[in-house]
């Protein structure tokens, strides 16, 4: 029995979704509570522009911690290509 590709994007994507609106709910009730305690109706604009900006900088750090990786990995994966045709040249002689 095959899992249709199109419906495990759809789930994906509402997960997704209902992750990011938690997150927005969640910032606009510290908001409230907090710094916005005077204005709450403040609290929904700046709390949607904050989970914006928070996942925008999410996804940021992940495609940095990404790249970051490929370099080392890349970096180790030379270093035993070296290592591997070292020990080969001296196993040989």
């Amino acid at each position: 029995m095959a899992i249709n590709t199109v419906v495990i994007i759809n789930e994906a994507f509402k997960l997704f979704v209902y992750a990011y609106n938690g997150l927005v709910n969640l910032l606009q009730y510290i908001l409230q509570e907090t710094v916005f305690k005077a204005n709450p109706t403040l609290a929904n604009t700046y709390g949607n522009a904050i989970a914006l900006l928070v996942s925008l900088t999410a996804i940021y750090l992940l495609l940095v911690f990404v790249s970051a990786f490929k370099k080392v990995l890349g970096v180790l994966i030379a270093i035993g290509w070296v290592l591997l045709i070292v020990a080969i040249i001296l196993n040989i002689h």
